[in-house]
């Protein structure tokens, strides 16, 4: 859920950024590039440890 909540703020970031406030499409591109990557981070540690939990159900269930 955390990586769902960060993709809206990283998506309403962007837009802000490309508004102008930030000058600059380099250093734009940039920080967008950057969020990017720390959702897709935070959205491979959460589905992880989604499956962890569902296989230590799993296995905690056929016993």
């Amino acid at each position: 859920m955390l990586s769902v909540l960060f993709a809206f703020f990283a998506q309403a970031f962007g837009a802000w950024l490309k508004t102008g406030q930030v000058s600059g499409d380099t250093q734009t591109g940039d920080i967008c590039f950057q969020l990017a990557l720390i959702g897709v981070g935070i959205l491979i540690i959460d589905q992880a440890f989604i499956v962890t939990c569902l296989i230590r159900y799993t296995v905690n269930m056929s016993k």
